[in-house]
């Protein structure tokens, strides 16, 4: 009898074991970082530096085109990305640089001189954390350091391109977001770091702001960000157009 009761007793284990089984989503959400060879976008940029207070500022436009893809070691398409920049809308482009992506079904991955980031991963999940620098050869950059996640409640709601000069705002239904955290951002009274993404679905990045500022005052040695900022740069890129 003791025997027939274990064994009974063992079954009912079974059905609390199977609600915490975990389940990959039937939507991983590769969507967010669509790519194909001809593909391009053009982003506005706006740069600003800080100098003992004193700012300076710069626009002009950025273009990103995947012209053409090859397989890597592990057989994984490859896609190579010419960058190019203009000064206004009537420019001509400027080649600026070359880099590669790679996506495939667990990351987005850029290769910008030399160094990889890791850009998205998936399945993606509200607040997932990953470290971004996770292919750097660094003792703190570890696929265990977390500097990166997915900003909690963003997937799926829909975000708003803030107006330009000539450009009309616009509305993207779904997208996600991402920031740094952790060792990658600072926020205290003596310096202020972050980077923000945004991912549209079926878009790609949509929006891109990076900060770095120093509040601490060398000749007083205080730090006070109701001053302003000491030192630092800021960097925000805003989509104008994607194709084709």
């Amino acid at each position: 009898m003791k025997k027939i009761l274990l064994v009974l007793a063992s079954g009912l284990l079974l059905p609390g074991c199977k609600e915490t089984t975990y389940l990959e989503p039937t939507d991983p959400g590769l969507g967010y970082f669509p790519a194909a060879v001809g593909q391009f976008r053009i982003y506005q940029v706006l740069d600003t530096t800080w100098l003992n207070y004193g700012t300076t500022t710069s626009s002009y436009q950025v273009r990103e085109r995947l012209t053409a893809t090859y397989p890597d070691a592990a057989g994984q398409p490859v896609f190579r990305v010419e960058s190019a920049r203009r000064a206004t809308a009537a420019a001509a482009w400027v080649p600026d640089s070359v880099f590669t992506l790679s996506v495939d079904a667990r990351r987005v991955v850029y290769t910008r001189a030399n160094r990889r980031t890791v850009e998205l991963v998936f399945p993606v999940r509200d607040s997932a954390k990953w470290n971004f620098s996770a292919y750097a050869n660094t003792s703190g950059d570890t696929v265990t350091a977390e500097t990166r996640r997915y900003v909690k409640g963003s997937i799926g709601q829909p975000f708003a391109l803030p107006a330009l000069p000539g450009v009309a705002g616009r509305t993207f239904p779904q997208a996600l977001a991402t920031a740094n955290i952790g060792r990658a951002a600072d926020n205290d009274n003596c310096a202020r770091r972050s980077y923000r993404q945004v991912f549209a679905l079926g878009t790609g990045p949509v929006y891109r702001r990076g900060v770095n500022f120093i509040f601490q005052d060398p000749s007083t040695n205080t730090c006070d960000p109701q001053l302003g900022v000491y030192n630092g740069t800021s960097h925000t890129e805003i989509l104008l157009e994607t194709g084709p």
